[in-house]
């Protein structure tokens, strides 16, 4: 718990401590877009004085003011003309005015001449003279004839174009004033152009914040009416028309999408009908502010910004930028910082796994340690002499196949003896014999010994569910068998127990028909006389059908050969579907493997069968042991001479379509319980090993 512990200290001193940075450089950066702003509003403000006192000088010239109140006089009588207007000597005269009173190297922007209605009375271009102004353009006007000059727009303004109508208009912005007649009564309004782009924009550039940051200043419709720096963005949101032409001074609104466009952000409603930016809105109400908690420009990008309103030039002015670029630097701390308190948690987290776990590996082991390193979980069989469970290793996790002895039916003479055949059977380490993993003893002295857990069919299963096998797949079975057998003869020791029972088919690593042969020398019956267990309920359990005839005459007498006659015996078994011989008991059974000639396969078949293969099964099934192969490395050799396998082939392809197409294999411990394990069972290690 104290890695936790630390870990919630740390994220506390560092919440605090990010706390603290964030609240100091909030009143930084407040403080610094104030700054901008205010630099920026006293630059314009200078500029706009200059030009609002230039044209309220123009409109003071009493040749104007002549030429203008007549232009004004005329134009009040309804039967007048545009054609009168745009002729007339006082137009020509305004005209000449205007152009008198720009410096030398001040480009003409252009001007226009409003009656009190709106209606146009003259301009730079006639075609405009005798229209008038929307409603809500003619209302604005009032301003202008109350008061002093102040700057108007976006207003429709001619422009010049190259096309077959010569011009059309677009939106512009005009510093105004009133012509006013003896009376100091406004009579009509005088407009200049001012062109966005030259000293109006310029005049906002004093400050800046950053890469990202824009000041700008906007009307009261929200409109902006200097140029931004971020044209080709807005571009590229649809912002602003695909047109290099068309500039972004009045032709974007202050409108707020409701999300990030520049991430992808798609509105749902037109905007005409969004609201405006909460700076806009702020700003137009007349309430001057910072904010640097983040708010949406017209991308919907968080951006943090001041703005101030000019009540005097009815204009807002703003300075912003956006808000990952003004935050860099506490986002870079909070990365570090929660990527430190991250790296703490995860170690702590690791240490309190890591605890657990070994307290639960700890738990593991003791439960282990009650059967060595196995947990039992399910079991899959019970015999004479012990208990077959599936098992796993504790460490390992490995599934393994746990066989325990019965305590109350094994003596320490038994015990010895059994634990030396575990060794011996354990030096194996042939593919086709089953794997001896380990043995010992529980804690109240069970002993027991741990085996590889296999997953197959076996041959008496195989022959239940198929009948009689292919000569090609005997042949094959056969050689795998006689691998195993020729390792565990060569070491000197003696299975004693070959039957279908006690070997499997399995797939393996997408390897199929591999075979496995199970239970090394260590059953055998011995508690009941041989006469008991021949005639006991008169039935035959299992085995006898497999015993060489030396086994039922000599037991303590047999050798390796006892293996080959009952490898022969399974291979009659497996290539006619029937045992070599049959009878109403044990005793009929045994005299007959004693006494009588086996049939042929293929007279017990009733059909051809590899003649070398049958050959080879009626010698390991000789009543001489010594006219049979004397060992399973000598049964390999034949098997694998060449001769045995002409004509009788049995392929990977056909084993997997075999596998493919039946049912799923049973376990070893479920498919041979009864034969493997039935009745009580002893460890005979002598009668076994035929070499000392």
């Amino acid at each position: 718990m104290i890695p936790l512990a630390a870990v919630l200290v740390v994220g506390m001193v560092g919440w605090w401590a990010q706390a603290s940075t964030e609240r100091s450089l909030k009143e930084h950066l407040a403080a610094q877009f104030e700054t901008i702003v205010d630099a920026d509003v006293a630059s314009l403000t200078v500029w706009l004085e200059g030009q609002e006192r230039a044209v309220r000088q123009l409109a003071a010239r009493p040749e104007l003011r002549r030429a203008v109140l007549a232009m004004a006089d005329a134009a009040r009588e309804p039967s007048t003309p545009p054609g009168v207007l745009r002729e007339s000597a006082e137009l020509a005269t305004v005209r000449g005015l205007v152009n008198e009173s720009l410096e030398p190297d001040q480009p003409g922007d252009g001007f226009v001449i409003l009656d009190r209605a709106g209606k146009v009375l003259g301009a730079d271009f006639d075609y405009v003279i005798g229209r008038s102004l929307a409603a809500k353009d003619a209302a604005r006007l009032a301003k202008v004839l109350e008061g002093s000059a102040i700057v108007l727009g976006p207003l429709p303004f001619p422009v010049q174009s190259n096309d077959a109508a010569g011009s059309f208009d677009a939106p512009a912005l005009f510093v105004a004033t009133a012509v006013r007649d003896g009376a100091g009564r406004g009579r009509a309004v005088l407009a200049r152009r001012l062109e966005p782009g030259a000293g109006f924009s310029r005049s906002l550039q004093v400050a800046r914040f950053g890469t990202s940051g824009e000041t700008y200043a906007f009307n009261a419709e929200g409109v902006v009416i200097s140029e931004l720096r971020g044209a080709a963005e807005l571009r590229r949101l649809g912002l602003l028309p695909n047109d290099r032409d068309t500039q972004t001074a009045l032709s974007v609104a202050l409108r707020d999408p409701g999300g990030n466009l520049v991430a992808g952000f798609e509105p749902d409603v037109p905007r005409a009908a969004m609201p405006l930016t909460r700076m806009a809105a702020e700003a137009i109400s007349g309430r001057n502010g910072v904010d640097v908690d983040g708010y949406r420009d017209l991308r919907g990008v968080p951006v943090v910004g001041a703005w101030r309103w000019l009540p005097a030039h009815d204009l807002g002015i703003a300075a912003e930028a956006d808000a990952s670029e003004a935050f860099s630097t506490l986002f870079a701390f909070r990365r570090a910082f929660w990527s430190l308190v991250g790296l703490l948690g995860l170690a702590a987290l690791g240490g309190l796994v890591y605890s657990l776990l070994f307290r639960n590996l700890q738990r593991r082991v003791a439960q282990a340690e009650k059967l060595g390193q196995y947990t039992l979980e399910e079991k899959l069989g019970e015999g004479g002499m012990g208990t077959v469970y599936r098992a796993r290793h504790a460490m390992l996790a490995r599934p393994t196949a746990i066989k325990l002895l019965r305590s109350g039916e094994t003596t320490p003479q038994l015990l010895a003896r059994f634990e030396r055949e575990v060794q011996l059977t354990s030096q194996l380490t042939n593919p086709n014999t089953i794997a001896i993993y380990d043995y010992g003893r529980a804690p109240d002295g069970v002993f027991y010994y741990a085996m590889e857990f296999l997953e197959g069919v076996t041959l008496d299963t195989l022959i239940e569910i198929d009948g009689p096998q292919p000569a090609g797949r005997v042949v094959h079975i056969l050689r795998q068998v006689a691998g195993s057998l020729a390792e565990a003869h060569d070491i000197g020791l003696i299975h004693r127990d070959i039957k279908p029972a006690n070997i499997m088919i399995l797939e393996r690593g997408g390897t199929y028909d591999l075979v496995k042969v199970l239970d090394f020398g260590l059953v055998r019956e011995v508690h009941q006389s041989r006469d008991d267990m021949l005639t006991a309920a008169n039935t035959v359990p299992g085995t006898p059908h497999f015993m060489a005839p030396e086994s039922i005459e000599s037991p303590d007498a047999v050798d390796a050969r006892a293996d080959i006659y009952a490898v022969g015996a399974v291979a009659y078994y497996l290539i006619t579907g029937t045992h070599l011989f049959d009878g109403q008991s044990v005793i009929q059974v045994m005299t007959r493997h004693v006494n009588e000639v086996p049939e042929p396969p293929s007279v017990r078949l009733g059909t051809l069968i590899d003649p070398a293969l049958e050959r080879l099964i009626l010698r390991m099934l000789s009543k001489d042991p010594a006219a049979r192969p004397a060992n399973g490395r000598e049964l390999l050799a034949a098997l694998s001479d060449g001769t045995v396998s002409h004509g009788s082939t049995w392929t990977e392809r056909d084993a997997k379509l075999w596998w493919d197409t039946r049912s799923a294999p049973c376990r070893d411990a479920e498919c041979a319980d009864d034969e493997s394990y039935e009745g009580a069972l002893e460890v005979d290690l002598e009668s076994r090993v035929s070499v000392a």
